[in-house]
């Protein structure tokens, strides 16, 4: 299946506005007046929950005709575990590593918004931490997502395939309307309004998972142009920088966007299908995995070499801080992810060709 590189790059895009929004109120640094600017970047996140639901039906269900059986499922979750589950225990190992470390040397490694304890830790352990069985985040934090995208994997996936496959595309997508509404509704109701599920957010890839795999179908027969993803792409920086009573205008956005990536044109060419985004995007995740961890660093670091509190300052730690980042997702990626993602799926493969040698042969039935 070609890969749709303006969508790889946008991935890039999501990575990046969620490692800012962090980075960006640095303690010790004048963050520049854009706190408030970037409150709302995290919503990057959205964008991969979309994406992922659009990519791996592009991947895996090309046609409404394609069956997904037992053995595609199985072999499907291999390939995803293989693909989030190895950073994932590198990164929540290496932030035990610092919390027993920094408790032997009396530095208090806590946080009011994150829990370190053992029943987090099983739960991290287990990839479910973001299914609602927590207030808190807790230890890595941002891998509440790939906790949320598990969950996607096991249960919304075969249901894209197994049930939405065989419904009509506007049947889908009221299903994906009325799912949207709900969550939005959950939210004002129980979460202040606000959408940013973290520990429950199995219950927030829920529409937009969907929602990425109706687009997919959807785009069988529409056509969107540059213009459309123009309007949507600063319609949806507005939205994610600016205060704003809308939320709900989110998922919509940020379809809008993928549809005008997904079909290619010059502009988007440009932005998102360029070899550095592309590159970029190709690393995003373990940018994404891996920047709490530098956080902490250029944290401490800053706050050791007291910098003075300048805005030009601020702007150039920043910009080094994202590409220390930038780096650390490049050794996380070429050093961890691919060569663990390639062992585990060569030795499902080699135990599935183990499993089909030993298999019994009937001896044929004699004639009677």
């Amino acid at each position: 299946m070609q890969k749709i590189n303006n969508l790889t790059g946008l991935r890039a895009f999501a990575a990046l506005l969620v490692v800012i929004h962090h980075f960006a109120d640095n303690e010790g640094v004048l963050p520049l007046g854009i706190v408030h600017l970037v409150d709302n970047w995290v919503w990057g996140v959205d964008i991969f929950f979309v994406l992922s639901g659009f990519i791996l039906a592009y991947t895996y269900l090309p046609s409404r005709s394609v069956t997904f059986g037992w053995a595609d499922y199985r072999s499907f979750i291999v390939k995803r575990f293989a693909r989030v589950y190895p950073l994932h225990l590198l990164t929540f190992l290496l932030f035990v590593g610092l919390w027993f470390a920094a408790k032997r040397v009396g530095h208090e490694f806590a946080h009011n918004e994150v829990d370190y304890t053992a029943r987090t830790a099983l739960e991290n352990v287990l990839l479910v931490h973001a299914w609602g069985l927590d207030k808190k985040l807790s230890w890595n934090f941002v891998s509440w997502s790939i906790s949320a995208e598990w969950f996607a994997y096991l249960f919304l996936f075969p249901l894209c395939a197994k049930v939405l496959s065989r419904v009509s595309r506007l049947s889908c997508g009221v299903i994906v309307a009325i799912s949207w509404v709900l969550l939005c509704v959950y939210c004002f109701l129980f979460n202040d309004g606000d959408l940013g599920l973290t520990t429950f957010g199995a219950l927030r890839i829920v529409p937009q998972f969907l929602a990425g795999y109706w687009l997919f179908r959807l785009l069988k027969t529409w056509q969107p142009g540059d213009l459309a993803m123009c309007f949507g792409l600063v319609a949806l920086l507005v939205l994610m920088s600016v205060s704003t009573t809308l939320p709900f205008l989110l998922l919509p956005l940020i379809l809008l966007v993928i549809a005008g990536l997904a079909k290619g044109g010059a502009i988007g060419n440009a932005l998102f299908g360029n070899r550095v985004a592309v590159f970029l995007g190709e690393i995003s995740f373990s940018i994404y995995l891996i920047h709490p961890l530098l956080q902490i660093g250029c944290n401490q670091l800053v706050r050791r070499l007291h910098v003075p509190q300048s805005p030009l300052v601020a702007l150039v730690i920043l910009l080094v801080e994202v590409a220390v980042v930038v780096a650390g997702g490049a050794l996380g990626y070429f050093l961890v992810e691919v060569p663990a993602r390639r062992a585990i799926i060569a030795r499902a493969q080699a135990w599935r060709n183990r499993a089909v040698e030993q298999a019994p042969v009937n001896p044929p039935t004699a004639l009677t």
